[in-house]
């Protein structure tokens, strides 16, 4: 299975799961937040075979764990905060907010899945990449 297969299987996954989430609430600073991490691209960072070799095991769990952590509490926040009292109308609707959240969900789940498999590769430089994507949004707590 390739990488863009388990990414349109978990954006499927989301998005029918939006029938089953509720809600919608209204924050300027959450939205812009939204629409940054939808213009976010998802690092896409190949091993270089010699360097993943000579990668310590603590450096690419610290970044992994660090990474998983941050897309964490980013999907919480958004989730917490907008998601309540959904109408699958909203989720469907191009123009609507619920719509844009359910998008910047679906792009934290490809990143978490990349993530994971820059970890199993023991890709130090893709971990890096992606928690320099996170740094915008780092939450604290």
């Amino acid at each position: 299975m390739q990488v863009n297969d388990v990414v349109n299987i978990y954006r499927t996954f989301i998005i029918a799961g939006a029938f089953a989430i509720a809600g919608c609430s209204s924050s300027s600073s959450s939205l812009n937040t939204v629409n940054e991490i939808n213009g976010t691209a998802v690092p896409v960072v190949h091993a270089n075979n010699s360097a993943a070799a000579s990668t310590e095991q603590a450096s690419v769990t610290s970044f992994y764990q660090a990474n998983s952590r941050q897309i964490s509490k980013l999907s919480y926040s958004l989730k917490s905060e907008w998601l309540q009292d959904v109408k699958p109308a909203e989720v469907l609707d191009p123009s609507s907010d619920v719509h844009h959240v359910y998008a910047a969900l679906s792009k934290l789940e490809e990143m978490s899945e990349m993530n994971e498999i820059y970890r199993k590769d023991n890709n130090i430089e893709g971990l890096k990449a992606i928690n320099l994507a996170l740094k915008p949004w780092t939450l604290n707590a």
